[in-house]
């Protein structure tokens, strides 16, 4: 029925290969609302990735990224500080998770294939939402998202390993799981 009703509007969306959540509004008073609680950072989203260790060890099981991230003509730049005035403050958190501990994981293993042996899967909850935050800033540490074409390497993989699983605003929570 949702998918029938011609006043959805979308307050957010993803990437093209990503998958998960996003949030459909009925009528522009709350797309209004949502999108005012989007720009003032209210939104809790977290996602899940599986990245290359391509360093072979993400030195610590939680961290966090800050950084800028300035929109160019084909892709997004990663700086320390803003190198003009488009540049935007971006700041995620992640944490490493093992894979042995999930239900599912010779099955994600699976999946991933040849990429399974250096892959690491992270929890990942944005505190700002910037065009490509997570696959640029990963990706710039060193440890791109496998299937990530355009800020990744070339890994044979069909499948993007980026999914919003969790969107929660006042006392409302989604979550996939």
């Amino acid at each position: 029925e949702i998918f029938k009703n011609e006043n959805i509007n979308f307050a957010n969306r993803l990437d093209f290969e990503t998958s998960g959540l996003v949030i459909g509004c009925k009528n522009l008073k709350f797309l209004r609302y949502i999108s005012q609680k989007i720009r003032d950072n209210e939104i809790q989203k977290k996602y899940f990735a599986i990245v290359h260790n391509i360093k072979n060890n993400i030195e610590s099981k939680i961290f966090k990224i800050e950084n800028y991230l300035t929109t160019t003509e084909n892709k997004v730049a990663v700086s320390k500080n803003p190198v003009s005035k488009e540049s935007k403050q971006s700041i995620t958190h992640f944490k490493q998770i093992n894979f042995d501990k999930l239900k599912n994981s010779k099955q994600i293993l699976n999946l991933l294939g040849k990429n399974s042996k250096n892959a690491t899967l992270l929890d990942i909850e944005l505190v700002t939402g910037r065009k490509h935050q997570i696959r640029v800033q990963i990706a710039d540490q060193g440890f791109p998202i496998i299937g990530d074409k355009k800020y990744g390497i070339k890994d044979g993989s069909d499948r993007f390993f980026l999914c919003c699983y969790f969107l929660s605003f006042d006392n409302y929570k989604f979550s996939i799981f």
